[in-house]
Formats: C-alpha cells, sequence, structure tokens
C-alpha cells in the first residue's frame, strides 16, 4: 500500500512557520521595510543562538553575528600623535641672554668714541680729538692755535752762590713772568721776561722759545740773567730753561733751572763760585 502527500504551496509554508514558531518570537523591526511574511526570528537564549531573518520566499537567512562595519575608526589603542617630541630631556635653549645695552665710556672726555658707536662729542672747527680731548689742528700751522696770545703768571724757588773759602749760601728768589705767543712764519713763536728778587737783590731774565700744538709743549730759553748780590761784591751772568706743557685747565705749570756763566768778585775777579738756582712756574692766558 503507497501513501502520497500532497500539499499545496499555502499549506506548506503554514506548516514550516509553525515549526519554527515553537523555537522563539518573532519581531518585526520598527521603521523596517519588510513587507509582509519578513521577520526576524528571536533564539529561546540558549548559548550560542543566533538570530536569523527569514525570507518567506527562499527560505534563505542572512547570519547577523558579524557586526556591519560603521567605516573606516581609527584604532583607539593607537595614541594621536601630538607632534614632534624632543629627545633630549635637558633643559630648553631659551636662547641668547637678553642685551642689557652698552653703557657709553665718556669720563673725563670731551670727543672721540664712547665704545658703544657713538661719541662722547665733537670738537670745534680747526680742532682736532686727540686722546679724548679737542685742541689745535697741528696741519693748520697758526690758523689752528687755541690758545690765548698773551700769557701771565708767577715763579718761585732758590739760587746758592759762594765765595771761594766760605759756606755756600742759599738765597730765596720769587718774581712774576709774563710771555706771548705768536705766529710767524706758522712757527708758533715765544717772548718775553721773568722778573724777580734773590736775598732782596733783583734780577730779570729774558724768556724765548717756541710752543708745539701737536705735544701742546712749551719750550722756552731763559737768557740774559744778570743779578748783583751783597751791594754789587758778587756779579752773576746767566741763563736756564722752563719747559711745560699744556695742563687740562689750559695753563702751564712747570720746573725752571738758572746756572751762571760768569762772574765777577770786586777786586777778585773770577774767583766766585757759580751760582745755580731751581724752582717752579705758573702761567695763564689773559
Amino acid at each position: 500500500m503507497r501513501f502520497s502527500w500532497t500539499m499545496t504551496r499555502p499549506l506548506w509554508a503554514a506548516v514550516v512557520l509553525g515549526v519554527l514558531g515553537c523555537g522563539g518570537d518573532e519581531v518585526t523591526p520598527a521603521g523596517s521595510d519588510a513587507g509582509p511574511g519578513f521577520a526576524f526570528t528571536v533564539p529561546d537564549g540558549k548559548t550560542g543562538d543566533t538570530p536569523s531573518l527569514a525570507f518567506p520566499e527562499t527560505g534563505g537567512t542572512i547570519d547577523s553575528g558579524a557586526p556591519t562595519d560603521p567605516g573606516g575608526a581609527e584604532d583607539p589603542g593607537a595614541p594621536t600623535d601630538p607632534g614632534t617630541t624632543p629627545s633630549d630631556t635637558g633643559p630648553a635653549d631659551t636662547g641668547p641672554a637678553a642685551d642689557l645695552g652698552c653703557k657709553a665710556k665718556c669720563a673725563g672726555k670731551a670727543c672721540g668714541p664712547d665704545g658703544c658707536g657713538g661719541q662722547c662729542g665733537t670738537c670745534p672747527d680747526k680742532q682736532v680729538c686727540t686722546a679724548g680731548q679737542c685742541g689745535a689742528d697741528p696741519t693748520l700751522g697758526c690758523e689752528g692755535l687755541d690758545l690765548p696770545e698773551n700769557w701771565k703768571g708767577e715763579f718761585e724757588g732758590k739760587v746758592t752762590f759762594q765765595i771761594i773759602g766760605l759756606i755756600p749760601l742759599d738765597a730765596k728768589t720769587h718774581g712774576d713772568l709774563e710771555f706771548s705767543i705768536k705766529c710767524f712764519n706758522t712757527k708758533l713763536i715765544v717772548s718775553g721776561k721773568m722778573t724777580g728778587q734773590a736775598s732782596d737783590n733783583p734780577f730779570e731774565l729774558d724768556m724765548s722759545g717756541s710752543y708745539d700744538p701737536k705735544q701742546k709743549k712749551i719750550s722756552i730759553t731763559l737768557k740774559n740773567g744778570h743779578v748783583l748780590l751783597w751791594g754789587g761784591v758778587l756779579e752773576y751772568w746767566f741763563d736756564g730753561t722752563a719747559d711745560s706743557t699744556l695742563q687740562a685747565d689750559k695753563s702751564f705749570k712747570g720746573p725752571w733751572t738758572i746756572k751762571s756763566y760768569d762772574m765777577k768778585v770786586i777786586g777778585m775777579g773770577g774767583n766766585a763760585a757759580p751760582l745755580t738756582g731751581s724752582g717752579t712756574w705758573s702761567a695763564a692766558g689773559k
């Protein structure tokens, strides 16, 4: 005896759905575009059960165990590179030290460089700067003379003399002096007189010489000196020098010296000892 089963298509589908419905619940996703007969079958909670999607027409399923790739998300395990990290862990280089500025050095200087690229001052026309001070331009000769023409001052010191066989005698001396510095043929010529006393005995000297503006030096020769001592018992003729360098206060200060080159003793000609003398002098322009 043979049995045959013949089912119409609608009846077969009903049987299948009834069997599947015994294992879980059907859930229709919200907002799904699925048509009638499209449903998710949710497992009964057993370990390893995977939800499946049933297609009524074909009966095929899509495995939902593989999550959909949401896009190229970065690996959260790799930290974002914040930039180049210096490998040197020592102190950061703060660059060159701050420039505190250059301090000019102009103390005692009227002109010339200040050590910071500037000038301490400038000199008037026809003058030049030498060692921080303004002075006459030696290349201009008389035109560059930066000095008064007339000078006046004083001197002091002592002279020593004796007659043969007697103890040398010292006599104080002092007096006044006047001279001028004038230009002749590009030469600065000095001329004047010293007038003074030695132990109340008057005498005088001629002053002559020259001035060098480059070295600021005055060279003076003392000539034609003459004095009578002890009421004329001793008579001397002498000469000497009185050199000096121009000072910062625009004055001349220096030493003077004299020595006799001839002498006479009344009734004893030529037997007196030489006369010598020395001291200091100074003069200012007027």
